[in-house]
This record gives C-alpha cells, structure tokens and sequence, in this order.
C-alpha cells in the first residue's frame, strides 16, 4: 500500500507543508524522515512510514524539530539503529527525547490489519485490556490465552488508557 503525500499528511496529522519539509535534509545533513516507496516524483509514503509521521506529529508538539533531528540522528548514528523509524517508541519530556521500546503491544501492518496486538501473538490489545479493566487479575489473562504474561496484560491496559485520553474532546453534536 502507498500513500501520496497529501493522504500522508491527512493519515499522520501532519501538513504536506511539513512532509516536504521533513523529507529535506537540514543544513547540518539530517533528515527525519525519507519515503520508503518513492523519495523522488511521484513520492509515495508506506504504511510505516505514515506510521513514524504519525511519531514525529506527536513528538513535534512538545519539542523543537532540531531536538527531534538530534535524537534521530543520535538513534541512527551513535546507537547504530537502522530499522525503520516506525519501529521505535519515541517519547518527548523536557529533558529530551527518549527512546522507549514498546514490549508487549504491537502495531504490524500484516497482523490483524494493523490492529494493536500482544507482541508475538495476534491477540488484540484493545481484548486483554478489557479482561483487565472487568476485573480479570494480570497474572490470570493467560488462562484465556497462553501466549499472553502478566506484564503483556499490563502494558496493554496502559495502552488502552493511553488512546482512550488521547482523544478525550467533546464529540460534536449534530446540528438538526
């Protein structure tokens, strides 16, 4: 699957203002982002690279662009990290950018859709959470599936809590 660069911009939040922009490199060299399809005409965007665009929105909105080309620049230089920037958990604080591995939840394009899993299984995230948040202790999730730990069941409660304040702006009513 492709994507053209306004239906990137749309699917991650970004502006294809910013997408170009990303795709440029900085005048020290660095660049956040170049499509994994097709950098040059026409310039098409993978799942994954909507994926890390996604990332870099969330983390543009509490650091400088120059902060975010530094750590990807220290992630892909010093730490020697090559994988896509889709793989890796970013997280922005005042102090930083921090790389924080997710373990247990998983985005994978080829597994359920896209759907957020348990790591390793195609058990979906969003169905541990609720046996977690019905009451079913962690340490018991595997009894319904054994390929789910406690930990896995932790981290997909947190997940959950996560996207559910992510959104938490008043729906819209409709105007009759």
């Amino acid at each position: 699957m492709s994507y053209e660069p306004r239906l990137a911009a749309a699917l991650s939040g970004a502006t294809p203002r910013q997408l170009s922009h990303w795709r440029r490199a900085s005048r020290s060299g660095d660049v956040v982002l170049v499509p994994e399809i097709s950098a040059d005409r026409p310039i098409l965007y993978s799942f994954r690279d909507v994926v890390a665009l996604r990332i870099c929105v969330q983390l543009r909105e509490e650091a400088s662009l120059q902060s975010i080309r530094r750590a990807l620049n220290t992630l892909r230089e010093d730490l020697g990290e090559g994988d896509h920037l889709s793989e890796y958990g970013l997280v922005a604080h005042p102090e930083g950018i921090y790389l924080a591995a997710p373990e247990h939840v998983a985005v994978v394009e080829a597994v359920r859709g896209g759907e957020p899993v348990i790591h390793g299984t195609r058990v979906p995230a969003s169905d541990v959470a609720a046996l977690v948040r019905d009451g079913v202790p962690p340490g018991q999730i595997g009894d319904f599936d054994p390929g789910v730990t406690a930990e896995a069941a932790r981290d997909a409660a947190d997940f959950a809590e996560y996207v559910a304040s992510y959104g938490t702006s008043e729906p819209r009513q409709a105007v009759v």
